[in-house]
């Protein structure tokens, strides 16, 4: 955050008189190696939760070396120890570049900063190029480390995208980093967009890696909570005191759905239809498509019903039938409209979940009496274990929370490569 607010005044007052090239240096060098450290420093505090976690989930894991092993790793979590590893990580990486600016020559100006000719230039370029390659190596192997623990808490999908957004990063700032150096692109330094590149992807970057895990697992325990009627009757008292209960009663409507006790022409007269009560529009694209098909369906049997060319009419309904995104029916006389399986409209259900999520979510936890479903989500949530290392760490003992509470609910850990859910005997 502090290079993104330092990085832009150096931008548009790019000369020696407003912006002393010292600052300048240490801004666009060495700040961005600090921020390198912690992100690495982040990245080893996950890697000893998930180590601690996992071993907490599967004892029949904690072998004895295994035990020793994650005793001689579980300083990094003290607040303290933190703190003494940034300072002592961060002054390594930032030392040679020190050294530089206690001996830069009092001819040195920004111009030569920027044309990368001087002897000081290609040395400052040498050092941060050489760091910020051991960084990524390092980030590489912790966020290998990090992948193999991740499908035990449903997180693969999050980190396969955040995977495929590094490389596009990556390659972008390897791009407009060598094209103007091989002179073919000499347009993209006048721009900066390398600069742009590492200013904006490092915040988004930040943001895939601390919300997006955090998010699939909270989307989770929170349906979980609006399945229950108590759940469902808080969060509907709420909506109600705030004028604005559509979003959820269209969410419980498509449930309905789901367990069969009302039928695809309800649900689109109830929600999907643009005049209907219900109606969202804030649905994403792919989500409207499903009233676009049901639509186009409810055409071709309105002309299928009428008199006239019948066959051409049924002739349309199945080819509306094959580009829709349901199984048609058996081509039976009686028979006018196609088949639904109770996960047609999950894309529907996921998408009022996650508006649910966004905009009712966050003003419901301040409400007085969301503390049911703070209990309820310190309960279920499938990282748990986390909060009981924290405890464990800091040696505080929350004694409102069951100790029930401190193991996570088995059915949020899907099944990986090794079993992690107990047998149904023990269970009993």
């Amino acid at each position: 955050a502090l290079y993104t607010l330092a990085l832009p005044p150096i931008v548009c007052f790019d000369d020696d008189v407003t912006i002393d090239i010292y600052s300048r240096i240490f801004i666009s060098k060495a700040l961005v190696l600090v921020g390198g450290v912690s992100f690495i420093l982040s990245q080893c505090i996950i890697v000893v939760k998930f180590a601690i976690t996992e071993m907490l989930l599967d004892p029949r894991t904690a072998t004895e070396a295994r035990v020793h092993h994650v005793q001689s790793i579980r300083w990094l979590l003290y607040p303290r120890a933190q703190i003494l590893v940034w300072l002592t990580a961060s002054t390594v990486v930032v030392a040679p570049i020190l050294h530089l600016l206690l001996f830069l020559p009092d001819t040195f100006t920004s111009n030569d900063l920027i044309n990368g000719v001087h002897p000081v230039t290609q040395t400052l370029n040498i050092i941060s190029s050489l760091e910020v390659a051991a960084m990524t190596i390092i980030s590489w192997g912790l966020t290998r480390k990090i992948s193999l623990v991740v499908d035990n808490f449903g997180l693969r999908a999050t980190y396969l995208s955040i995977s495929k957004y590094s490389a596009i990063c990556l390659t972008g700032y390897g791009l407009t980093s060598l094209l103007p150096l091989l002179g073919v692109a000499e347009f993209l330094d006048e721009f900066y967009a390398t600069t742009m590149i590492v200013m904006h992807g490092s915040q988004a970057l930040c943001f895939m890696l601390i919300t997006m895990p955090l998010r699939q697992s909270y989307l989770t325990v929170f349906y979980r909570y609006l399945s229950t009627s108590e759940g469902y009757a808080a969060v509907l008292t709420f909506c109600r005191m705030e004028l604005a209960p559509e979003l959820l009663l269209a969410w419980h409507e498509v449930e309905k759905f789901k367990r069969g006790e009302v039928t695809v022409d309800y649900i689109y007269a109830k929600v999907l239809d643009l005049h209907s009560e219900l109606f969202q529009v804030d649905l994403a694209d792919e989500v409207r498509n499903i009233a676009v098909s049901f639509r186009s369906w409810k055409n071709k049997v309105d002309v299928l019903l009428q008199p006239g060319d019948i066959a051409a009419a049924r002739a349309g309904v199945v080819e509306a039938a094959k580009l829709a995104s349901f199984v048609p029916a058996p081509a039976r006389p009686s028979e006018s409209r196609p088949l639904y399986d109770a996960t047609f409209f999950h894309p529907l259900s996921a998408e009022l979940l996650r508006l649910l999520y966004l905009h009712v979510l966050p003003r419901f936890e301040e409400f007085p009496q969301s503390s049911d479903w703070i209990v309820f989500r310190n309960g279920e949530k499938a990282m748990v274990s986390l909060d009981a290392v924290d405890n464990m760490v800091r040696k505080t003992v929350v004694v409102s929370r069951p100790l029930a509470s401190m193991t996570p609910n088995i059915e949020d850990i899907p099944h990986g490569r090794r079993m992690l859910a107990m047998p149904q005997e023990e269970l009993r």
